[in-house]
């Protein structure tokens, strides 16, 4: 043990005077105290697997990788991995890596729906289900990099328009100051979404103002209106981060109510679908009867979990298989949210030719399965709302 400490210490110490890093700033980066690293470091201790874990998850974070170049990425992982190796642990698991192995132990069914992914085929024009990248931490680099490079456009953006404003016909000052505010929210090093989504409320209310529009010229209210459709994107992809990071949280924190419920409200989901495909003409954009297929076997199975549950007089078994049932349901809940992040997607990048498609994923009338997942939400913490 002593020697693997040795080694570890010798490892870790190398890499933080390779790249030019204070014990500080390494253990801000690593998401632990200067003191432990220091402990680290010396000899004096290793790091437990539940830490060990923990740190790889803090490599894995976008803000760590923004700080440091690819082969310190590398020789970090190195470092740990080399470490859990000599002590006979399990293999390190990122936070990836544990969803996939979370959904493992789902039925076949609640599987299929927890990794199941679309994509509008232009063919058929309809959205198809296809399997969800077995690479989700290359999913989410790919994701996180398509927010950054939004709040970088709309931080621009923002100052851009400023100048315009103020010299309007109107009262600009609060107007100026809520898209000042935004563009400093975006050029933080981890932007706060709930402050964007309210200051972006604001912003879009005042284009809605007849006074402010009038005011200004088109090519100003133009760019005003392209800020707020930005912004629009930005919270769907942060909505849509959201949910890859459900996939990990347990349901605790989940109200059972929901169970009693979720039968009747996935089947408010598929006839809402199937109205649609019915309504949409030719080249409107359908829903694929095997998505439609895929929420029929989720509700055949949630309704056969809680049967079981009805029939069994173990109150172990059943408060287990409960448990096993709002898994299922927080599962399903993640694919009618993925479904209408990707509707409201394929809409916007096809513009007009969609219409009746985003009216899936825009409208919560009674029924709808928009509605049908915000009532999901409502019990399902773990769950993100829909910002859109």
């Amino acid at each position: 043990m002593a020697k693997v400490g040795e080694i570890f210490s010798f490892e870790l110490k190398q890499f933080r005077l390779a790249y030019g890093l204070n014990r500080s700033e390494a253990a801000r980066l690593l998401g632990v105290g200067p003191t432990t690293l220091t402990r680290w470091e010396d000899g004096k201790t290793v790091p437990q697997t539940a830490t060990i874990w923990r740190v790889i998850n803090a490599i894995e974070n976008q803000d760590l990788r923004n700080a440091l170049d690819p082969k310190a990425i590398v020789q970090l992982t190195s470092v740990f991995s080399d470490l859990a190796r000599s002590l006979n642990l399990p293999q390190v698991q990122s936070r990836e890596q544990r969803a996939l192995k979370l959904e493992r132990d789902l039925s076949g069914t609640i599987l299929r729906a927890a990794q199941t992914d679309f994509r509008y085929a232009d063919s058929a024009k309809a959205i198809e289900p296809i399997p969800f990248s077995e690479d989700l931490a290359l999913f989410r680099n790919q994701s996180l990099d398509d927010i950054r490079n939004l709040l970088d456009s709309l931080s621009r953006s923002a100052i851009e328009i400023i100048p315009d404003i103020e010299a309007a016909n109107i009262n600009s000052r609060y107007l100026s100051r809520y898209l000042r505010s935004y563009s400093e929210e975006c050029r933080a090093a981890t932007p706060n979404p709930r402050f964007l989504q309210s200051r972006g409320e604001i912003i879009r209310n005042a284009l809605n103002s007849q006074d402010i529009v009038s005011a200004l010229n088109i090519w100003d209210t133009n760019s005003l209106a392209n800020f707020v459709d930005t912004h629009n994107e930005l919270m769907r992809r942060y909505f849509g981060e959201a949910l890859v990071a459900a996939r990990e949280v347990d349901t605790a924190s989940a109200d059972e109510g929901i169970l009693a419920k979720a039968p009747d409200l996935i089947a408010s989901a598929i006839r809402d679908l199937n109205g649609h495909n019915k309504r949409a003409g030719v080249g409107e954009g359908k829903i694929d009867t095997r998505i439609i297929g895929i929420l029929w076997d989720v509700e055949a199975e949630i309704k056969d979990t809680l049967e079981l549950s009805d029939k069994t007089n173990d109150p172990q078994q059943v408060s287990a298989i409960r448990r096993r049932a709002l898994l299922s349901v927080k599962h399903s809940g993640i694919f009618i949210g993925r479904l209408l992040y990707r509707i409201l997607g394929f809409a916007i990048t096809n513009g007009g030719n969609l219409f009746g498609l985003a009216q899936i994923a825009e409208i919560a009338r009674p029924g709808s399965i928009r509605a049908v997942y915000d009532v999901f939400v409502a019990f399902i913490p773990a769950l993100p709302k829909l910002p859109f």
